[in-house]
């Protein structure tokens, strides 16, 4: 009973914070990924907690941060860590120097926004961004750090991205372990988890340099000047099935 109430505030917590995909594209194919992590609602249920554990304990004086993380100083710093990855991992997190964290906090507006920042010249460096994301907060942070249980909501697939004067492509790169791990998961044959998974959503927002003539994702929309791309997913759905979020953009 105590790790499912442990598991079932963990995710809740997570559940409230809202996770946004955006890509800005440029005409020769570069841009900017920004993965953000809205975590203003998690901040006010912990805020609670604490307060309720000791009403009469001193007040703080309410935080206010806008800070700048470079991952390159971070990698620098994190070095012993890392001796213990493959040649393999190695190499893939080589391009994670050139990312940022911005953190924006206050709290007392109960606000908290973590901003994950990369610029690319090709839009397939971006191919498994989150999961190395992922095991590099996990060394920073540790087994219990603030983000612990962030990989339960992140799909573990890998992404493709493929981008032209003609199209744009987002594909899921599914295998076979990956499909099992998803069906056996526990998380999804428990009805109040799930519920608790369905308050949380996945966010895409794409700027191209070119009007959208045509999109093969059904419920996406497009602004005012055609040039953007908004879809809304809830986060169970996506967890179950990546490929939900595989589409095709033709531009004009």
């Amino acid at each position: 009973m105590k790790k499912l109430l442990v598991l079932a505030l963990a995710i809740l917590s997570l559940s409230a914070c809202q996770m946004t995909e955006e890509i800005t594209f440029n005409e020769d194919g570069s841009g900017m990924y920004d993965f953000k992590m809205d975590m203003g609602a998690m901040m006010k249920m912990g805020k609670g907690m604490e307060n309720s554990k000791d009403s009469l304990a001193e007040k703080k004086a309410p935080k206010v941060k806008d800070t700048i993380i470079q991952f390159s100083d971070l990698l620098e710093k994190m070095q012993d860590s890392l001796n213990n990855l493959t040649p393999e991992e190695k190499e893939s997190f080589k391009y994670l120097k050139k990312m940022s964290l911005r953190l924006q906090m206050d709290e007392s507006k109960d606000e908290m926004l973590l901003s994950y920042i990369l610029p690319f010249k090709d839009v397939s460096e971006l191919e498994n961004i989150l999961n190395d994301i992922n095991k590099i907060e996990k060394k920073r942070r540790g087994t219990s750090g603030e983000m612990k249980g962030m990989d339960k909501v992140i799909p573990k697939s890998k992404v493709r991205y493929s981008f032209n004067k003609h199209s744009f492509k987002r594909t899921s790169i599914l295998n076979e372990k990956n499909n099992k791990k998803q069906e056996q998961d526990s998380t999804f044959k428990n009805n109040d988890l799930k519920q608790i998974f369905q308050m949380l959503s996945y966010k895409i927002i794409y700027h191209f340099p070119k009007k959208i003539k045509s999109v093969s994702y059904k419920d996406a929309l497009l602004s005012a000047d055609a040039k953007t791309l908004h879809i809304e997913v809830p986060m169970d759905k996506m967890i179950k099935n990546p490929k939900l979020l595989d589409f095709e953009v033709i531009f004009e």
